[in-house]
């Protein structure tokens, strides 16, 4: 896959089901591809909370396997944390788009978190 497919930055929202602060969450992405090794940072945002997380990752054919690494900066309310994330996800393209969906599991300093599904989209490119 061509780096300029998965370099940039990426837009959509990260779902919970239940446990969280909400059940859905504004987020993006930014990376970088150097071979197969992606590093970047993601940013997380509900109502005034929000936090900025250094991310890595590899990517495998159309998986794209990201974690967080550290949380950077972060504003969230007493007695909740944020989820230290994995997102095993699946690279698509669809409706003009390329899409990075899949599933992400994670724990906080305080337990573990509920998981839920990450969708992002990044507009392809056009003469």
């Amino acid at each position: 896959m061509a780096p300029f497919i998965i370099e940039g930055i990426w837009t959509g929202k990260l779902t919970q089901v239940s446990g969280g602060i909400a059940r859905e969450y504004a987020y993006e992405i930014t990376i970088s591809l150097k071979d197969s090794l992606i590093s970047g940072m993601g940013t997380i945002k509900t109502g005034t909370s929000y936090a900025n997380f250094d991310i890595k990752g590899k990517l495998i054919g159309s998986k794209v396997d990201l974690e967080d690494i550290k949380i950077s900066n972060e504003n969230i309310p007493n007695r909740s944390a944020w989820c230290i994330k994995k997102m095993p996800l699946k690279f698509k393209f669809g409706n003009g788009a390329y899409l990075l969906e899949g599933p992400w599991s994670g724990t906080s300093t305080l337990k573990p978190c509920t998981p839920g599904m990450i969708f992002l989209r990044k507009e392809t490119l056009r003469a």
